[in-house]
């Protein structure tokens, strides 16, 4: 993954800039997984942004429009119904 300098030297000063872990910190508990440190850095310092019509970078706050935790249960959800099939 891009450094975060690379990344900002692309997008632009960040205007989200999110501190609070609470949303990463729930999601990962409730799918058992660990997000790496470098994209919740860059998530967090830019919210959820699509780049260039073929990169989504979503963030996990539930309050949010494109929210990370309800695309990864939507897709879950998805695969399961096609597993059943």
């Amino acid at each position: 993954m891009a450094t975060r300098p690379e990344i900002q030297a692309l997008l632009g000063e960040p205007r989200f800039n999110w501190s609070d872990p609470a949303p990463w910190a729930e999601l990962e508990q409730e799918l058992g997984i660990e997000f790496p440190a470098d994209f919740r850095e860059i998530v967090d310092a830019y919210g959820s942004i699509e780049i260039n019509g073929q990169l989504y970078l979503k963030h996990p706050a539930g309050h949010l429009l494109h929210d990370l935790g309800e695309m990864i249960r939507r897709d879950l959800e998805l695969w399961r119904d096609e597993d059943m099939a």
